[in-house]
Order: C-alpha cells, then sequence, then structure tokens
C-alpha cells in the first residue's frame, strides 16, 4: 500500500504551486496513461486500487505498464478518491515529469499557435488535442493563460501534453521578436478576412484570444491581418478550440 509520505507528495501536486516546484503531475484515468506512455512520457509510479486489478478489460493496459518497469503501488478506495480529480474515477493514476520544453531556437523555428488569456480548462485541452493532430509541435502560452497542467486541462488534452512543446511567453515581447524575423502575425477573431479565401504566408503565428474578449487591444495593435471563419447561421460565435481546429483545417489543405 502506498505510504502516508508518498500519498501527501501526491496530494501536493493538485495544487499549481507544488506541481511547478516538483515538475511533476499526476495524470488520472487508463486511457490517458495508454497515451501517455505511448508518448514517451517519464512516468515514475503508477498507483491502482484493487477493484482496478479485478476488471479483465485492463489487463492489457496492465502489461503494458509492467513492460516499462514502472514502480506500481496499490491505494485504498478512499485515498483514490481524495487524489482523483474525477466524479467517477477508474481507480488508476499515475505520477509523470512535467514536459517542460526548454529548447528557445523553437521560439522562431516553426510556424506556431500563440494563446491570449485562454481561461476555459476544457477548451484549452481540446485546443491542445487539435493542435497536435493537425502537426503543429509548439504551443505559447501568455502568462495569464490557465495553467496547461491544471488537472482539468490534463484529462481534456488525453495525452497531447507529451507530444506538444510548452512555451511560456511574455506575449508582446514575443510577437516582436517574431515579426523581427519576417513572421506575420494573424489574429483569429471574429471581424476579418475569411479564412477560405486567405492563403496563409511561409512564416506565420496565429493568435486566439480569450473566449468572452477575444484578443486583447495591446496585442491587435501587432497583428499584421485578421481572419475569421464565416458565419451561416444565428450562433453568435464559436467556441475557440472548434474555431482553432477549423482554421488549423484549412491552412493545411494548402
Amino acid at each position: 500500500m502506498i505510504s502516508k509520505n508518498r500519498f501527501k507528495y501526491l496530494k501536493s501536486l493538485k495544487i499549481k504551486k507544488y506541481r511547478n516546484q516538483a515538475k511533476q503531475i499526476l495524470i488520472e484515468g487508463s486511457r490517458l496513461i495508454d497515451e501517455s506512455m505511448r508518448a514517451g512520457a517519464n512516468i515514475e509510479l503508477i498507483c491502482y486500487t484493487k477493484q482496478f486489478v479485478r476488471n479483465s478489460n485492463h489487463e492489457k493496459l496492465l502489461r503494458f505498464i509492467d513492460n516499462r518497469n514502472i514502480l506500481i503501488e496499490q491505494i485504498s478506495d478512499v485515498d483514490m478518491e481524495a487524489l482523483s480529480d474525477s466524479m467517477h474515477n477508474q481507480g488508476i493514476l499515475g505520477l509523470a515529469d512535467m514536459p517542460i520544453a526548454d529548447d528557445t531556437n523553437q521560439l522562431i523555428c516553426a510556424n506556431q499557435l500563440i494563446l491570449d488569456s485562454i481561461s476555459d480548462p476544457g477548451n484549452l485541452g481540446n485546443i491542445m488535442r487539435t493542435t497536435d493532430w493537425f502537426g503543429i509541435k509548439s504551443l505559447y502560452f501568455s502568462s495569464d493563460c490557465i495553467d496547461p497542467y491544471n488537472a482539468k486541462v490534463i484529462r481534456s488534452a488525453m495525452g497531447a501534453h507529451f507530444y506538444l512543446d510548452i512555451f511560456y511567453i511574455d506575449i508582446i515581447t514575443h510577437i516582436k521578436h517574431l515579426k523581427e524575423n519576417d513572421f506575420t502575425i494573424i489574429a483569429a477573431d471574429l471581424d476579418g478576412e475569411s479564412v477560405y479565401n486567405w492563403t496563409p504566408p511561409e512564416k506565420w503565428a496565429i493568435i486566439l484570444g480569450n473566449e468572452a474578449h477575444g484578443i486583447s487591444d495591446k496585442i491587435r495593435k501587432l497583428v499584421d491581418c485578421t481572419i475569421t471563419i464565416p458565419k451561416q447561421g444565428s450562433i453568435e460565435s464559436l467556441n475557440v478550440s472548434m474555431a482553432t481546429g477549423i482554421v488549423l483545417s484549412h491552412i493545411k489543405k494548402i
């Protein structure tokens, strides 16, 4: 059974301050753990309940974990409930190293998405999944975005953290640096040129703004062009994660 000290440490990782200090996160659920291992995540520990082991549907995952030589510890239902962020947990969670990129050369070496004040964890997780799906390998976060290692973000991203390079930036400084290196700065917004009539330049950075307020005025002043997804119906706006998928799908067709 898991020790009191280890349980206390795992529980501390539910708080951003301690996650950042330890550079470790909790990953919860069989699908997320499976995807994270396939992505090459450095998983230090797997904890599961008796009930999880007894379920024959989990045999394949348990063999996969065993083949990776990961430390395994049993945990009580009560302790799992205390560590879980889910209303109905599956009885398994892992302790993984936080996947933080440190290659500063990547700040200007590839076409990129920049997130300005994204606040909803579900939206951010879906943006991360979508970004990886379309082959964009780096995401850039303004300082006031929601923590990408928030448990709800991790759950909705479903392993995308371990495929992406995540950078924290001073967004104004970063945009100015990109412009000095011949990047075109593009805002995705409600008013702009139709994305379907727009041809992306060779070097681009697309900015996605806050769900309620869009891109901030100070950033809008640095934008070279604005693109939008033309509305056909009556709904006021698209979810930012859905809009991300549409824009990237169009870019990848060209």
